[in-house]
């Protein structure tokens, strides 16, 4: 198989997609999963610099003040962050099921001129 043949046959597969009955670059619940995955990732990644920020800070005290201090407001913010996130991740949820009863209704409505006379 040459370069062509093989650019070719990749061309003519992204193609083919659009024909598909199930079409998973079109279709909206898998965009909404894949949003929302993304969104966790981003989420998972930025606690873990934060973890990482307190534990360099909590490293740093010098006394116990200091160190209680830094864990309460690591706990603080690691909570609002996870209020935040699970909000984030009920409007997308909700949205989407919204979306859904939506379509489905709007495909089951009858027209005024699809009875026969």
């Amino acid at each position: 198989m040459t370069k062509d043949t093989k650019a070719q046959s990749s061309t003519d597969f992204i193609g083919m997609l659009g024909n598909m009955p199930f079409n998973p670059t079109n279709d909206p619940q898998l965009k909404v999963w894949s949003d929302l995955g993304a969104d966790m990732m981003k989420f998972a990644a930025s606690r873990i610099q934060q973890d990482l920020e307190a534990q360099k800070s909590m490293l740093a005290c010098k006394s116990l003040e200091d160190l209680q201090k830094v864990q309460a407001e690591f706990f603080s913010e690691a909570v609002k962050g996870y209020n935040a996130q699970i909000q984030r991740v009920v409007e997308v949820m909700s949205g989407a099921g919204k979306a859904q009863a939506g379509a489905v209704v709007s495909s089951t409505k009858r027209g005024y001129d699809d009875v026969p006379l």
